[in-house]
C-alpha cells in the first residue's frame, strides 16, 4: 500500500524553509556557489524563510504535512515584493 502524503497551506514559514534548505545542501549549482558548510548555512539558509515569509502572506507556501516537502510561489495575479535591489552589470 502507498503512503499518501497530506498537502497543507503553510502560515509560519520556519519549517517549510527548513525542508527547501535540506533540499538544496546537496544540489550542485547552489553548493558550487556556497562550497563550504559555513558559507551555505551563513548565506543560502536564509533565503528560502524570506521566500516563505512573503509567498505564506500572499497565499502561495505549501508543505506536506509530514514537513519533508514544501513549495514556496505566488499565486496567479501576485508579484513578489520589490526589494530596491537592482542587478548591476559585470565590469
Amino acid at each position: 500500500m502507498r503512503d499518501v502524503t497530506s498537502i497543507v497551506r503553510v502560515r509560519g514559514s520556519d519549517e517549510a524553509a527548513a525542508a527547501i534548505v535540506l533540499a538544496f545542501a546537496a544540489d550542485p549549482f547552489v553548493r558550487w556557489l556556497f562550497p563550504s558548510p559555513a558559507s551555505f548555512l551563513r548565506f543560502f539558509s536564509p533565503i528560502p524563510g524570506l521566500q516563505g515569509q512573503a509567498t505564506a502572506a500572499a497565499g502561495g507556501a505549501w508543505a506536506s504535512a509530514d514537513g519533508r516537502g514544501a513549495a514556496f510561489w505566488y499565486p496567479p495575479g501576485v508579484s513578489p515584493p520589490a526589494t530596491g535591489a537592482t542587478a548591476k552589470p559585470a565590469p
